[in-house]
């Protein structure tokens, strides 16, 4: 009843035992670490290649995802502070933020990164010197 040539085919013979521990690996019977490391290796090279096939398509939806959430986050802002221009709100919380990380006693270096950081964030200068 079995497919005809299929005793030609590479691992017929052990097509039990490989089944078998196919089974087991899935169930979580059988640690990896438990597998032969030529089963173990074809193990890891499937999902290696399965893996490396959705880079790609995980990487678009990743930053999709970080757009919404900006999107999501400017939305709370205006929201949540009517009437207030949100360059303004924004610029107000980076000056706050900036304070809190001098406060902290961060070396010179490390404000200065962070400043960097929150600029980059939503591209603006912060003016916490002005005064």
């Amino acid at each position: 009843m079995g497919v005809e040539g299929a005793g030609q085919l590479l691992g017929y013979t052990i097509e039990q035992q490989l089944s078998s521990a196919l089974h087991s690996l899935i169930l979580g019977r059988l640690e990896l670490w438990q597998c032969t490391p030529s089963l173990a290796g074809i193990y890891t090279f499937a999902y290696d290649a399965g893996r490396a096939s959705r880079d790609a398509e995980i990487s678009d939806l990743r930053r999709r995802l970080a757009r919404a959430e900006h999107e999501r986050d400017l939305a709370y802002v205006r929201l949540h502070n009517p009437g207030q221009r949100l360059h303004e709100t924004i610029q107000d919380r980076i000056d706050a933020a900036s304070l809190a990380i001098e406060s902290r006693g961060l070396p010179q270096s490390e404000v200065r990164f962070f400043e960097a950081v929150l600029e980059h964030a939503i591209d603006l200068k912060p003016r916490r010197n002005a005064a």
